[in-house]
């Protein structure tokens, strides 16, 4: 038995190895002392040198699988910080190729660990443009909004900064928290948000609580109102926002109310000077006493690409007949979560 075992110090290596089989025979007698342990049978015709040989060349191509599976795991990396890069400088992503039939991508449940979100449903459908499609349960909407700008066909690498939630926990516009954000995504390369608030009606610009009564001008006046930060000396508020179109559509019965504004605002990397203006188009809608808005925008200087996709999708807009998961704006008032 003494003349069989293993030298733990020095390591023999065996002859006609080369020196990277050489060292990784070294390392294999190091972990796993393949074939020289002590009391190991031989097969009938195998000699000792023969199986320490193949042992070698076994880990020799361990090691080469295990540098392979490094190399693809580096370069999935490197794409994904090349991606991250791309977005923080403001960049285009180049397109990705897209199958037909596109699957749909279910929202992961329960991330915070404080109940269940409804599923939220996102594919790409087929139109003039290339749109995705986002399905909140929770509020009972859906809308499409656009993958690519309308001339250049650039492709809109989105973020979803909110994710869908009851008008309770959502985040407020403004200080008296009136109307509340309940979903919000945002393109960084062209600064485009398309945001989803949810919030009363107000009493100075909309008489009654029927909405086919309503005009469009005083429905964009009364969102737009509330949307605002700007005060006047008395304590009331004032509109930002200056209102270029307004027009009424009924579909199911259902007022929706279209309006094309402009706001004036900070200079931006992207626009840097003083006289700097946001281009919105929205489509508000009302359901319980509660008034439902869908606003796209972006910096003036990119309206004329944008335009048209904006257009189609806030067409799209639609208040959706309650399921089990809608959570009225009205329901619990003092859940946060």
């Amino acid at each position: 038995m003494a003349a069989h075992a293993v030298k733990l110090q020095g390591f023999a290596t065996p002859s006609g190895l080369t020196t990277t089989r050489a060292a990784s025979w070294r390392e294999c007698q190091r972990t796993k002392l393949v074939a020289t342990r002590p009391g190991q049978y031989l097969h009938k015709g195998e000699t000792r040198g023969k199986r320490v040989a193949d042992g070698a060349a076994r880990c020799c191509k361990q090691d080469e699988q295990a540098k392979a599976e490094g190399h693809q795991k580096a370069g999935r990396r490197d794409v994904l910080l090349a991606g991250a890069a791309a977005l923080v400088a403001g960049t285009t992503l180049p397109r990705v190729a897209r199958s037909e039939d596109a699957p749909i991508v279910e929202a992961p449940k329960n991330v915070f660990g404080l109940g269940e979100s409804p599923p939220i449903s996102t594919t790409v459908v087929e139109d003039t443009y290339r749109f995705g499609v986002l399905k909140d349960d929770l509020n009972a909407y859906q809308f499409k909004y656009p993958l690519e700008t309308a001339k250049k066909r650039e492709t809109l690498p989105w973020v979803e900064t909110r994710a869908p939630e009851r008008y309770s926990s959502a985040a407020p516009i403004s200080s008296d928290a009136r109307q509340r954000i309940v979903s919000e995504r945002i393109d960084f390369t062209k600064s485009v948000t398309c945001t989803v608030s949810v919030g009363p009606p107000s009493e100075i610009f909309l008489k009654g609580t029927d909405p086919t009564g309503w005009k469009a001008t005083a429905v964009a006046n009364s969102v737009l109102m509330d949307r605002s930060s700007r005060r006047m000396s008395q304590g009331q508020r004032t509109a930002e926002s200056e209102i270029e179109e307004t027009r009424t559509k009924t579909i199911d019965g259902v007022p929706y109310f279209f309006y094309e504004h402009i706001q004036q605002r900070s200079p931006t990397t992207i626009e840097k000077r003083s006289d700097t203006f946001r281009h919105s188009y929205a489509v508000t809608a009302e359901r319980e006493g509660y008034l439902y808005t869908l606003n796209i925008s972006t910096p003036d200087v990119y309206w004329e690409d944008l335009e048209p996709v904006f257009r189609q999708a806030v067409e799209s807009f639609r208040l959706l007949p309650p399921t089990k998961d809608y959570v009225p704006p009205w329901k619990d008032p003092w859940r946060f979560w």
